[in-house]
């Protein structure tokens, strides 16, 4: 079965064009970042990242391998697999499977997380299993998930 790529109407032709000369999924830079200080913020790290999922994008995949650091400001339904960070922002949200280095989540994860280093930001809602190494809990993070810790 092929993996499917759903966007938002609006977003799909910003995303076509953004795309056109990149490698797929390689940059994909973040549409109209606000100037608000948390825009700012956003913006100087979109510059360190080499995969940006969008706010106004779903990406839905039964596999998805991500190369480099990523950062997810969309939404992403897959069985994800990275050897390096992964941020999920604010308003970002990963559902299914993550397996990989390190994950830093300020929005909504639900499914099965293995990881080497898990920090859940204040505001962050964790759901589903979650196993590895190193967990970092910050005052009002959600984490209703069954745990393993691995020395």
């Amino acid at each position: 079965m092929k993996n499917k790529l759903k966007f938002d109407e609006p977003a799909a032709r910003a995303f076509e064009l953004a795309t056109k000369s990149a490698p797929p999924l390689a940059i994909v830079p973040a549409l109209n970042p606000s100037a608000s200080a948390d825009g700012l913020a956003i913006a100087q790290r979109l510059a360190n990242r080499q995969v940006v999922i969008p706010r106004a994008f779903r990406v839905t995949a039964q596999h998805f391998s991500l190369q480099g650091q990523a950062l997810i400001e969309g939404s992403l339904d897959a069985a994800v697999r990275s050897s390096d960070s992964v941020e999920v922002l604010p308003e970002g949200s990963l559902r299914g499977s993550f397996i990989g280095y390190e994950l830093i989540v300020s929005g909504q994860v639900e499914g099965f997380v293995n990881f080497k280093k898990l920090h859940l930001h204040s505001g962050a809602i964790c759901k589903g299993s979650i196993e590895g190494r190193s967990l970092v809990l910050d005052e009002g993070a959600l984490l209703e998930a069954s745990c393993r810790l691995i020395a």
